[in-house]
């Protein structure tokens, strides 16, 4: 199930607009219910209904452009939304991640994806899902395990990505046959339960001779 996190800010921006009404709040509150429980057509209706209003509110565009990325039907439009909250609001480091999760994913563009998970991470060093999926990238397009390394261990820091992050940090240790190395993330997505990931690790080092902890 999709978590959505409440926009304080953008719902006291709405309550506080004099020439909206109790429709507007109810318009947002049904559209983050519908996205939270996967009815994306009508979560999109909802965010549409307060764009008519006003056209200013960048998490607006964003939950929208979610909402069509989730969809599936329509990247264009997703791709459409999240640009225009970033050009809104040229800071809204969530809307240029998601312009590099709909690129690395159904836009099929992993180099652009790489300069939106970039600009994400110069609005925000403190984002950490965009190291992930740059780590990514850089790991499994770039070819470069070691710079993947470094994001990774960023990208731990994010709870809701910390076994994500593990299984990347472990693969590009597996990589460069720094065996000893893999063990840590192994024995921690062990402790998460995440049991699927961890033997995908240790059949990469037991097929691939290990070159020790060393550099």
């Amino acid at each position: 199930m999709l978590k959505i996190t409440v926009i304080i800010g953008l719902v006291l921006l709405i309550w506080a607009h004099p020439s909206f009404g109790k429709s507007v709040e109810d318009y947002y509150k049904a559209g983050v219910r519908y996205l939270d429980k996967g009815k994306y057509a009508k979560a999109i209706r909802q965010f549409q209904k307060i764009l008519q209003e006003r056209q200013d509110l960048p998490q607006i565009y964003n939950l929208m452009g979610v909402a069509y990325l989730r969809e599936g039907k329509s990247i264009e439009s997703a791709v459409g939304s999240f640009q225009e909250a970033v050009r809104l609001d040229p800071h809204f480091t969530e809307g240029y991640y998601n312009l590099g999760v709909t690129y690395v994913g159904p836009g099929d563009n992993p180099s652009l994806a790489a300069q939106y998970f970039e600009k994400a991470i110069e609005t925000n060093p403190d984002f950490f899902p965009a190291y992930l999926g740059l780590g990514w990238i850089t790991l499994s397009i770039n070819k470069d395990p070691e710079k993947a390394i470094l994001l990774f261990e960023k990208a731990i820091q994010c709870p809701e990505k910390k076994a994500e992050a593990y299984y990347g940090l472990g693969m590009a240790y597996a990589t460069l046959g720094k065996k000893e190395m893999t063990l840590m993330p192994i024995s921690m997505l062990r402790s998460m339960n995440r049991l699927d990931l961890s033997s995908i690790e240790e059949s990469m080092i037991k097929e691939k001779p290990g070159q020790g902890d060393g550099s």
